[in-house]
Formats: structure tokens, sequence, C-alpha cells
């Protein structure tokens, strides 16, 4: 069953990364001033581990929560490219677009999660 689990996160983590790396280059996330894309990636996956924590046990297999949140969302969201785009901000004495940025991605971020911990609850079935 490890070896099962395993693969399931390896092709999740693989789609996750596609779908990463798609927006990027659909939305040409490095030509822009603000990096709203990476914003927007981790506020979904903060909203979308939410969803998927919220089911909860019965709702949700334990193979696909850990598929889904490990795997896909492991490799979708951004952090580190968060972290590197903050620090590039503070580099080019951005100081307050980087303030922001990281308001609105943790804000935001926490809240993407309780809602959609709140939304599975609500909606995935027992």
């Amino acid at each position: 069953m490890a070896a099962m689990q395993l693969a399931l996160v390896a092709l999740f983590g693989a789609a996750g990364a596609c779908a990463r790396y798609g927006l990027g280059v659909a939305t040409n996330a490095q030509a822009a001033a603000f990096p709203w894309t990476t914003l927007a990636i981790n506020v979904a996956g903060s909203f979308a581990l939410g969803l998927v924590l919220g089911g909860g046990p019965g709702r949700l297999s334990p193979q696909l929560v850990t598929a889904a949140g490990t795997g896909f969302l492991g490799a979708f969201t951004t952090f580190s490219t968060f972290s590197h785009e903050t620090q590039t901000m503070l580099r080019d004495h951005r100081a307050s677009a980087a303030a922001a940025y990281v308001a609105l991605s943790v804000v935001g971020g926490i809240a993407a999660a309780a809602a959609g911990w709140a939304l599975g609850r609500r909606t995935l079935p027992a």
C-alpha cells in the first residue's frame, strides 16, 4: 500500500507542478512588476488545502488527502518563489511592495484556508 500512496503523491505532484508552470507561462509571470500569479497560486492553494483537509476523516480517503495535499498542492504552491520574490523586492528597494505582498499572501492564505475548510465541512459528503 505504501508504494501505491507514493505513486499517487508523485502523480499528483507532477500535475501540481505542471499546473504551476502552466499558470506562470500563461500569465507571463516573469515580466510582471508584482508577483500576482504567485500570490494567486498561494492563496488558491491555501483555499484548496483547507477544502481537502476540511473534508476530514470519513469524507475523503486518507490516500486522496495525502495525494492532493502533499502531492498536488505541495508542488502547486510556491513558498520558495514567494520568499525569493519578496527578497528581490527588498533588494530592489521596493519595501512597500514587499510588505504588501507578504501581508496579502499571509492574510489571504489564512483567510482562504479557513474558507476552504468551512466549505469542505459543509459540502463534501460525510
